[in-house]
């Protein structure tokens, strides 16, 4: 039976199960990177449940270890001190080997908790060592020179390994965060293309079966509704491809006020919708070399969340000045601000809370802005609100 023999009824069912297969294997995607299943991150057989009661309870294990380390460096230090007051004033060797113990806990504060740990054990260390030593030896003498010397060294010590230590910490998330994102790159690229054809079929369709009925027939508004949210679908599969790409800037010279001022063109609409007014203040000679498209799409999306975050009649600032050789750019808002445990979770892909976010708006800004080789911060205001600050090399 060749191909012209294929009747219509074998099309049909051919096309209905082409249908059928092609959301199946969205789901199945879309499942498998929700659960984190595979071998990179979990078994197959765990479910969502099980696998976040495994984050959990590692996360739970992660504060269990720096307790039971903090204990550690505190109950040697103690220790060492306890020693200190129970050795004779006359025998110097036996405090000179005490006062080399410290060594230990201080070292240990500084490789397991960097440089804000070993200087808090350094603090205690001075708080429990200086007394003692004041109270062995009267005037000066070379042991208080000594116990001063060693003090300054324990300093430059725990500022070095712990500085080393941080840095090492930062390497490893570093390199951590950018397998993460290259693998939800991967997931999120298959996905958005399976997704787009059958949308961009509904969405067509939908308006040719809508333009066909009666201008007074009910069932337009209907078809409205349907055709609006594919629009939506449509733009998180275009947010979704953005954030999965590579992107490479193709950097220019270009003045922020000349950005800003597109900027406010493309967020008026909404700024006017939300009844929130705008402000943009810029200094002429910020001159920076960016990807001016890119920047824009990112300014963007930072004005429209501070546009969505404010009350109406409020007022959204954005400024753009130079500090220590770093262009910056402020967004202002009048919201409610970001809680503390949250100005780094915004950040993750597909983390919302908005009603009809894609958790994508912000990663992608994030993306754009590491991509110049800058950073973004969140900062509390003093009033009401919260400030997105861009820094970007200046030129």
């Amino acid at each position: 039976m060749g191909g012209d023999g294929t009747n219509h009824a074998d099309r049909g069912k051919i096309r209905a199960a082409l249908a059928v297969a092609r959301p199946a294997r969205i789901l199945d995607r879309l499942w498998q990177w929700a659960t984190l299943t595979g071998p990179t991150f979990a078994e197959p057989s765990l479910s969502a449940s099980e696998v976040r009661r495994v984050c959990e309870d590692r996360r739970g294990a992660w504060s269990r270890h720096g307790t039971y380390r903090a204990a550690i460096v505190a109950c040697l230090i103690l220790l060492t001190s306890f020693l200190h007051v129970f050795v004779a004033p006359t025998d110097l060797k036996e405090h000179i080997l005490l006062r080399e113990a410290y060594y230990l806990p201080l070292l240990l504060a500084a490789l397991w908790f960097g440089v804000r740990g070993g200087l808090l054990a350094l603090l205690a260390v001075i708080v429990l060592y200086l007394p003692l030593l004041l109270v062995t030896s009267s005037g000066f003498s070379i042991d208080r020179f000594d116990g001063a010397v060693g003090v300054v060294l324990y300093f430059f010590i725990v500022l070095v390994v712990g500085l080393l230590r941080d840095r090492e910490v930062a390497i490893q998330e570093s390199l951590v965060r950018a397998q993460y994102l290259s693998i939800l790159g991967q997931a999120v690229s298959g996905i958005a293309h399976d997704m787009k054809s059958p949308l961009m079929v509904i969405g067509g369709f939908t308006e040719l079966v809508r333009d066909k009925l009666p201008a007074s027939a009910r069932e337009r508004e209907h078809l409205a509704i349907v055709i609006i949210q594919v629009r939506r679908l449509e733009a998180m599969v275009r947010d979704m491809l953005v954030f999965a790409k590579p992107l490479t800037p193709d950097r220019n010279p270009a003045r922020l006020d000349d950005i800003l001022a597109e900027v406010e063109i493309l967020a008026r609409e909404e700024a006017d919708k939300n009844h929130v007014s705008l402000e943009f203040q810029a200094d002429e000679c910020c001159q920076v070399e960016v990807d001016a498209r890119r920047l824009e799409q990112a300014l963007t999306n930072l004005v429209t969340n501070a546009v969505q975050a404010s009350p109406q009649g409020a007022t959204v600032t954005v400024r753009a000045f130079q500090n220590n050789g770093q262009s910056v750019i402020d967004v202002i808002d009048r919201g409610a601000g970001v809680p503390g445990d949250k100005k780094k979770e915004i950040f993750t892909a597909f983390y919302t809370s908005k009603r009809e976010g894609t958790g994508l708006g912000l990663p992608i800004v994030q993306k754009i802005v590491e991509a110049h080789g800058g950073r973004i911060e969140v900062l509390d205001n003093p009033d009401r609100g919260a400030t997105f600050r861009v820094l970007l090399p200046r030129l």
